[in-house]
């Protein structure tokens, strides 16, 4: 079950554009072999003990996510913070990861850094924690290089860095995640420490701005604007060249450069829609985001009863297969039981063979004449007769084993399907374990935007 977040609590946001490291480092921080899912619930707390506190991993959305556009994630952002602000809770810190192995800090990259630098504001630089990850991908000279090059270069992490931010390495281990952590904590415990207030936060919270008026909103709403007007002229651009297509009855281009106008102004009608939507204050997107969370709580809702059935089926197929091994083992033990008889049987007359044996040579020392006659005497029969009770012991245990050989690869095949029904079990298991922190999650910010007892942020 999602964890209560309280005053006290280590409550960290970690950040950064996909296949940065983000749900490697929560996985080595909260000791867990956890497959973080994307997309299905943003800003969800994984939680773990740490030197006597409560510390809270938000798995956040980068800036260069499929899931939604800037806007939509500045808002979500935006909601989670002030849900924190009000509660009393404070973002102890955030922890920003960055591939060293791109070859170039990419234009989303740098976005995310603008935001971010935004949301917190020149005040609260110090909650920043910047971390260069995948050190493996890469040769380590090269990796040194790229590092001096973030950590000294202004318009990357150097002004950060100027203004309070630290540096750490993520090396993909345990010990180089918990570092990172230890370093608020740390903070945390600090005599002289004090509680910072984002920018965002009391911009929105204390100043009453709407979120386009913030300095992040602003930041947002400037790569929208700059969107749109290279949508715009696109669009013009892809008109002409249409025109002149039918002009020259090039029926192909024509119809292709219709379809690049009709991409083109479906961008458009999305960024005047995000433009819209950020002019909301803090009521507007709380109602948003409620819709959004409550469609989201009947998606996993609908996966977890799917879930549950397909678990009783398989739970219920499983015992029918329990019955019938057992059922099988069963047989077998009685053939094996037969077998062992047989066996029994087959021991107890070589040993009588063996002995009728010695018998008889015995017997062709002393009597030669009485046990091996002469052919001129027309005997037909030896004087002394073997002995008469060798019933095929041996035959019998090959036709045992025969019987049982269906049986034996009957067992074989329901013990496959045995495993492969447990696995598919433990799956929906697993699943059911993550999809439950999911609604949890989900179940109490709704309950922290209506104000109830006993939300996320209590």
């Amino acid at each position: 079950m999602a964890s209560l977040i309280r005053p006290e609590d280590i409550v960290l946001a970690v950040v950064g554009n996909t296949g940065s490291g983000k749900s490697s480092f929560i996985a080595k921080c909260t000791g867990q072999s956890l497959e973080i899912e994307h997309g299905l619930s943003p800003f969800e707390p994984f939680t773990f003990q740490r030197n006597g506190l409560t510390v809270h991993l938000i798995d956040t959305p980068g800036f260069d996510s499929t899931r939604c556009s800037d806007a939509e994630l500045l808002e979500d952002i935006a909601v989670c913070l002030n849900h924190a602000y009000i509660s009393g809770v404070q973002i102890s810190g955030i922890i920003y990861l960055h591939p060293i192995n791109n070859t170039r800090v990419q234009g989303s990259a740098m976005k995310s850094i603008r935001i971010i630098k935004e949301v917190c504001g020149p005040e609260a630089l110090s909650l920043i924690l910047l971390g260069s990850s995948l050190w493996g991908k890469e040769d380590f000279e090269v990796a040194k290089r790229r590092e001096d090059e973030l950590t000294h270069t202004s318009h990357f992490w150097g002004s950060m860095i100027e203004n309070g931010s630290r540096t750490f390495r993520f090396y993909n281990d345990q010990a180089s995640a918990l570092i990172a952590c230890d370093h608020f904590i740390e903070q945390r415990r600090n005599a002289n420490f004090r509680k910072v207030t984002l920018a965002l936060q009391h911009q929105m919270i204390n100043e009453g701005k709407t979120l386009n008026e913030t300095d992040a909103g602003m930041e947002v709403e400037k790569d929208i604007l700059q969107l749109k007007q290279i949508c715009k002229s696109k669009i013009e651009e892809a008109r002409l060249e249409a025109q002149r297509a039918v002009l020259m009855n090039n029926d192909e281009a024509a119809r292709s450069l219709t379809a690049t106008q009709i991409q083109l102004q479906n961008q458009l009608t999305a960024s005047e829609r995000a433009l819209e939507s950020m002019c909301g204050d803090m009521i507007i997107l709380q109602a948003q985001s409620e819709r959004q969370l409550r469609d989201q709580l009947r998606q996993l809702q609908l996966e977890e009863q799917r879930d549950r059935q397909l678990l009783a089926e398989r739970e219920n197929e499983l015992e029918r297969l329990d019955r019938r091994l057992t059922e099988l083992n069963n047989e077998l033990e009685s053939s094996h039981l037969g077998m062992d008889r047989l066996d029994g049987k087959l021991r107890e007359h070589t040993k009588g063979i063996e002995s009728y044996i010695a018998w008889g040579i015995t017997e062709r020392t002393t009597h030669p004449q009485g046990y091996f006659p002469r052919m001129s005497d027309n005997i037909t029969q030896p004087t002394i007769q073997p002995p008469q009770y060798f019933p095929g012991a041996s035959t019998n245990t090959l036709q045992v084993m025969k019987q049982s050989l269906p049986i034996r690869a009957e067992a074989e095949t329901v013990s496959e399907e045995s495993a492969r029904c447990k696995k598919v079990i433990t799956m929906c298991q697993e699943r059911q374990i993550f999809r439950r922190h999911k609604i949890d999650t989900c179940v109490n910010r709704l309950g922290a935007a209506a104000g109830v007892v006993g939300t996320v942020f209590q």
